[in-house]
């Protein structure tokens, strides 16, 4: 494809999420993430560059002794329900991330229950399930909803010609 002045157009470049030299927002945001595992971590990773994340481990918060961890997977010492008491009770978002639906949901109800948790994301199995998360304070995000509509718009993504496309030199 050509510019008007008939040079090759330079397609813009998708923005990388990075880690480093991230300038923070004057107000932190603070995320409580509930879900072990690669998928609880790998959130906590890439919310860490813009928000104040504490992982706790989904069996903690229905346990005695909670398993706080911070972004970096570095386990803390001692952590209690005073843990996570505390950084909900600064405003925190509670992310609820594990892989399966049922244990969402018993967390999910011991943050609002026990935390007093105003505001709770949680990451669907199956989409059949949301109906028991339509709780107030209670958002949902599906995995299979977000894929799908990721593809479609990789799909329409104009910077991507589909492959019969002629291309500019021919």
């Amino acid at each position: 494809m050509a510019t008007p002045s008939g040079g090759p157009e330079t397609p813009p470049q998708r923005p990388q999420r990075g880690t480093e030299g991230v300038d923070r927002p004057g107000t932190e945001t603070a995320v409580a993430v509930i879900g072990g595992g690669h998928r609880g971590r790998r959130i906590a990773r890439l919310l860490a560059p813009v928000a104040t994340v504490r992982q706790f481990d989904a069996g903690a918060i229905t346990a005695a002794a909670p398993v706080d961890r911070a972004a970096t997977e570095t386990p803390a010492d001692d952590a209690t329900d005073g843990a996570v008491g505390e950084t909900l009770s600064q405003g925190a978002i509670s992310i609820v991330a594990t892989a399966d639906d049922a244990r969402n949901l018993l967390v999910t109800q011991r943050l609002r229950t026990s935390f007093d948790a105003d505001r709770i994301y949680v990451v669907l199995n199956d989409p059949r399930n949301r109906i028991a998360f339509e709780l107030p304070g209670v958002s949902t995000l599906c995995l299979a909803e977000l894929l799908a509509d990721a593809f479609v718009t990789a799909e329409d993504d104009p910077r991507d010609p589909p492959a019969d496309t002629p291309s500019a030199g021919t």
